[in-house]
C-alpha cells in the first residue's frame, strides 16, 4: 500500500513537471537566437565561471604541483588517521575478550549468571501474565452477583433509614 502511495506521488511529481514544461516550450522558443547568444555573453553560467577561474590551475605545471602535493599530504594523512582508529578499535576488541575470558574463569557460572540477570530483567521490564481462564459457570454467575450487591458504605445508610437490606 505504501509502495502504491509513493508510486503515485512520483507519477504526479512527473505528469506536474511535464505540464509545466510543455506550458514553457512555446514562450522559449519565441525568443531569438542573437538574444540567447547575447544574454549568455553577459551573464555567463555559474560552470563557466568555475571552470574559467579552474582553468589556469590545472593549465599551469607550477600550480599542479602544489595541488597534487597538498592532495597528497591530506590523503596521507587521513590514511594514518584510519590506520590508528583501526589500531585503537582492534586493541579495545582484544581487551574485551581477555575480560570477559579471565571472568569466566573466575567463575565457571559467568555466562549462566548473565543469562539470568537478562531473563530476572525481561521479567521486570514485561511480567508474565497468566492465561486467562475463564471461570465455571457456577463461579461466574456468583461473580456477576456479588458486582451488584450493595457494598458495606451503602448499607450503613440504609440502617439508618431503618430498611435492611442484607446480601443474602
Amino acid at each position: 500500500m505504501f509502495d502504491l502511495v509513493l508510486l503515485g506521488i512520483f507519477l504526479a511529481s512527473v505528469a506536474g513537471a511535464f505540464t509545466m514544461v510543455s506550458r514553457r516550450i512555446p514562450a522559449v522558443s519565441a525568443v531569438p537566437e542573437g538574444e540567447i547568444r547575447q544574454s549568455l555573453a553577459l551573464n555567463p553560467p555559474m560552470l563557466s565561471k568555475v571552470a574559467a577561474f579552474a582553468r589556469p590551475f590545472l593549465v599551469r605545471a607550477k600550480y599542479e604541483n602544489s595541488v597534487v602535493r597538498f592532495l597528497e599530504k591530506n590523503l596521507r594523512r587521513l590514511r594514518v588517521w584510519i590506520l590508528k582508529s583501526d589500531t585503537f578499535v582492534s586493541r579495545t576488541l582484544v581487551n574485551l575478550q581477555e575480560r570477559s575470558r579471565i571472568l569466566a574463569e573466575k567463575d565457571p557460572q559467568y555466562w549462566q549468571g548473565l543469562k539470568d540477570w537478562k531473563k530476572e530483567k525481561m521479567e521486570t521490564v514485561i511480567p508474565e501474565l497468566p492465561t486467562p481462564v475463564a471461570p465455571p459457570a457456577k463461579d461466574r454467575l456468583e461473580s456477576v452477583q456479588k458486582l451488584f450487591q450493595p457494598k458495606n458504605e451503602e448499607l450503613i445508610g440504609e440502617e439508618d433509614s431503618g430498611q435492611k437490606n442484607l446480601p443474602e
